[in-house]
């Protein structure tokens, strides 16, 4: 994000998304990716303030703040904060400039990203604005880096509790190229539910949400009632998520089996980034009460499956022998079939 991008007609439809969360009593924080302005013709996509006969009625709120920005001619992501008219949300506006080796600002680049994360630590949903979108090879001392969200970043903000939803945009990639980006951070938390929207004025802008799957029911009605205001301005986009099939097959593999060693079971989990090294945080019981937690086998979600394997794999580790008793009792194939019953359903 810059500054001279605040009234773009993307920022339209992008804050007016934001609001309907927050209306949704969603708790929001923002993260600009805020990098220094420069001297491109982006953002100055403003000619639809001047028709509020066409453009108002999709969100008068917003509308009206963007057209008062731009009258004052004072672009600022400040004015954006300072307004109120995204309910509660909370914001991080450092702006990303590193300098020096591609260590020196890999270094500052995770200083940066850690304050972030303290400043938006009470949100539920955190919003990353970057110039471009995700930066795949995740490369920060690449040159331009401080356009992109890092995937390392999404996954730490996602194990820290929070969902995330980041913008990005198609550019000139081909349809196939596209859906291999938008596959890019579920193939790192393939345990994560997605929804993508896509903006049809001006550029196309997408915004990737990847969602705790106990909350996907409630972001999913809050983006349909959304969209349904919208005349199509706002599509939805699938997620071809092909690399299920690759995790069912080794599931199925892993279920003919007799036995299934601990370090196959390692194995499984670490080739297909399942897993979840804060698994505590996920679960009810403190201390942790591991035949309590095995209760929710029925009825687990694919993230608390992995939850579930992980906190049996961890036992093991400090009391050694418990994953042979674990296994004869049936949890191990319980939560692995409830893996392969929810890949099944979700396609």
């Amino acid at each position: 994000m810059k500054n001279q991008y605040v009234g773009d007609i993307g920022d339209y439809g992008k804050y007016a998304l934001l609001k309907a969360f927050a209306d949704a009593d969603v708790k929001l924080g923002v993260n600009w990716y805020l990098t220094a302005d420069d001297d491109s013709n982006d953002g100055k996509f403003i000619e639809y303030l001047n028709k509020p006969d066409i453009y108002r009625h999709y969100c008068p709120t917003v509308f009206d703040l963007l057209h008062d920005v731009i009258k004052s001619n004072s672009k600022s992501v400040n004015i954006i904060e300072k307004s109120g008219k995204i309910n509660d949300a909370i914001y991080f506006n450092d702006l990303m400039s590193f300098y020096g080796t591609p260590k020196e600002k890999t270094m500052q680049r995770n200083t940066w990203s850690d304050r972030a994360l303290d400043k938006l630590s009470s949100a539920e949903l955190v919003f990353c604005d970057p110039d471009n979108g995700l930066l795949p090879n995740g490369d920060a001392a690449k040159r331009g880096a401080e356009k992109y969200v890092l995937s390392e970043e999404i996954i730490d903000m996602y194990r820290a509790g929070h969902n995330v939803v980041y913008y990005c945009h198609k550019g000139r990639r081909t349809i196939d190229q596209w859906e291999a980006y938008k596959r890019t951070i579920f193939r790192a938390i393939p345990y994560a539910a997605s929804i993508v929207l896509t903006f049809h004025k001006g550029t196309q802008r997408s915004y990737v949400f990847v969602i705790h799957p106990k909350d996907y029911e409630n972001y999913s009605n809050i983006v349909s009632g959304f969209m349904s205001s919208w005349d199509g301005i706002f599509t939805a986009e699938k997620v071809d998520m092909c690399m299920y099939k690759d995790i069912r097959n080794r599931l199925n593999d892993l279920l003919k089996k007799e036995y299934i060693t601990d370090t196959e079971l390692y194995a499984f989990l670490y080739d297909n980034n399942l897993v979840i090294t804060n698994y505590g945080e996920y679960l009810l019981s403190q201390p942790i009460n591991i035949d309590k937690e095995l209760r929710k086998i029925d009825a687990a979600d694919f993230e608390l499956c992995n939850v579930l394997i992980t906190m049996i794999l961890r036992e093991d580790h400090f009391n050694n022998g418990s994953y042979d008793r674990r296994f004869e009792e049936g949890y191990v194939k319980r939560i692995l079939a409830r893996m392969n019953s929810i890949i099944e359903y979700l396609g």
